[in-house]
Formats: structure tokens, C-alpha cells, sequence
């Protein structure tokens, strides 16, 4: 196992580490792996005529910057380049259908994808309605809206297809609502039936845990899902393997014991020593192909 996730930047905390990814139900898939931050980035601008370029662009920034989502990084370096300064943000709340609210200095401010602001009956032009734009709107007017662009990588494609094929039911708690199961079924070509995506409120709470106080199972080096799979399932397969090697060596600790009372007791043939000898190695043969199987075959 060590050296298997050695190649792809990991390494697990031992047994330990082993057991508690191997018992773990789902695996938490979150927006940095799925993209990563370098794969993503605003790739144009529209300010309505009107409104303070800073003043959409602070809103916006703050707004998703408190959702935490995956968009946050490249909307405070987009302030930053604007010279914009982080609002306060209160009665923040996400809703089901793809964004967010918040008052910003005593405004209501949405942000979300196109169907989202049909939903809060907010006026778009029919041109500019993108599924990969956010838009901004403040009292129920469009102010603004940011094109994002989304570089699929194929390491996490080839991720994400091995999720499909394994067992690990992956559970997609990602914030940025413009990632949809029908986006990512687009962008990496993969069917995502096989796919958890929990409600955004459930999102926010498993994607919010705090996890510090539990022990570390693994460490990670490389951003995206390549990585965390490979550990995921391997562990899993290294903890199969190990469970069932201690299974079987206590089935034949107890079978060795009940064999030798009635060799000895029942028949009165006392076995010798090389018989003993070849009995426990090769109660040892199973355990050791199991092992070395499960961790070589490729998942």
C-alpha cells in the first residue's frame, strides 16, 4: 500500500489510517477536486452601465468568498487586481436551486447560475443566459455577470471513472453551484448516475465538518481527485486483505488446536514435528496471496 500511493503523492498513517478509510462509507468528493484552482478562472466580465465596476465586483467577491466554494479564489484575486475591499456579509443562505443571498450593506444581493435567478424572478437577456456564468444582482436588478471557465484535467477523469467502477459510492458535496451532474457529465464525458449529489444544505454540512479533532488517515500532496481516489481505494483493499488474514489466522490457530486434540486424544497418533511445521505454512499460503493480490491488481 505505501508504495502504491507513494507514486501518486500520498501516504497513509498505518493500520490505523488503513482501517478508518477502509470502514468508511462514502467518500467526500469536494470542489477543489473535482477542479482544482489552477483549472479555473473568469474569462469575461460584464458590468451593466450604471453600477461601480468595484462595487458588483466587492459584492461578489465577498458573497461567494463566504459560500466557500471552489469560485472563491479566482473572485479575491479578481478583487484584488480591482483594488476592491471585502464587505460584510450577513443573513447569508444558500438555496436549492443553484445560489446565493445575503444583505451587503443593507441590499439584498443574489449570486447564482441562470436558473437560479429565473427562479427568483430576476429579468436576464436571453443572450447572456450562460451555464457557465454567475450572475449578480442586487434589490432584484442584474448588475453583473462573470463568465467562468472550467479546464477539465484527465487525471481526474480517469478518477472519477475508476470511482464509477469501484465501490467507494463517492458523495459530491461541492459548493460551486455551476458544477451539476450534467456539467461534469459534459466536461469529462463520463456517465455520473453512479453519483451522490446531496442537497446544498447537506453539502454545506459534510463539506463543513470539523475534522480536526479526529486522527489523521492519510496525507496528500497534489491537489485533484487522482491522489484521493487512489488512496480511497487502496486502502480499502489493503484493510479487505487484512481482515481477512486475521480471520484466517484465527480460524486456523482454532482448526490447528482442534486437529491436533483428536490426532493426539481420539486416535492416539501424536503428530511430529515436520507435519506440524508443514501444516502452519501452508495456512500461511492463503493469507500472503490475498495480500499481495489485493494490492497488485489494478482497481
Amino acid at each position: 500500500l505505501a508504495r502504491r500511493v507513494f507514486r501518486s503523492g500520498a501516504s497513509v498513517a498505518g493500520w490505523a489510517g488503513t482501517r478508518d478509510i477502509g470502514r468508511a462509507g462514502h467518500i467526500v468528493v469536494t470542489d477543489t477536486d473535482v477542479f482544482p484552482r489552477t483549472t479555473v478562472s473568469i474569462e469575461s466580465i460584464r458590468i451593466l452601465e450604471g453600477t461601480s465596476p468595484e462595487t458588483i465586483i466587492a459584492a461578489a467577491g465577498s458573497l461567494i468568498s463566504a459560500s466557500g466554494s471552489g469560485l472563491a479564489e479566482v473572485f479575491l484575486d479578481l478583487m484584488r487586481r480591482n483594488g476592491c475591499t471585502m464587505q460584510r456579509v450577513e443573513d447569508f443562505s444558500c438555496h436549492e436551486g443553484g445560489g446565493l443571498r445575503a444583505l451587503i450593506n443593507g441590499s439584498e444581493v443574489l449570486c447564482g447560475s441562470a436558473g437560479f435567478m429565473h427562479l427568483m424572478s430576476v429579468r436576464l437577456p436571453q443572450k447572456l443566459a450562460s451555464k457557465s456564468s454567475v450572475f449578480i444582482a442586487v434589490n432584484g436588478i442584474l448588475m453583473g455577470i462573470f463568465t467562468i471557465k472550467y479546464t477539465p484535467m484527465t487525471s481526474v477523469q480517469e478518477a472519477l471513472s475508476r470511482l464509477l467502477r469501484s465501490r467507494r459510492e463517492p458523495l459530491f458535496a461541492i459548493r460551486d453551484f455551476l458544477v451539476t451532474p450534467l456539467m461534469i457529465r459534459r466536461r469529462f464525458r463520463l456517465p455520473t448516475d453512479g453519483f451522490e449529489f446531496p442537497p446544498f444544505e447537506d453539502r454545506y454540512r459534510v463539506s463543513g465538518e470539523d475534522v480536526s479533532q479526529s486522527p489523521p488517515a492519510a496525507l496528500l500532496s497534489r491537489e485533484g481527485l487522482a491522489s484521493y481516489a487512489e488512496v480511497a481505494m487502496a486502502a480499502r483493499k489493503a484493510y479487505s486483505a487484512g481482515s481477512f488474514g486475521t480471520a484466517l489466522s484465527a480460524v486456523s490457530a482454532i482448526v490447528g488446536m482442534l486437529l491436533v486434540v483428536i490426532l493426539t486424544v481420539a486416535l492416539g497418533l501424536p503428530p511430529g514435528a515436520g507435519a506440524l511445521l508443514t501444516y502452519s505454512l501452508l495456512w500461511c499460503v492463503p493469507g500472503a496471496v490475498v495480500s499481495l493480490v489485493s494490492l497488485e491488481v489494478e482497481i
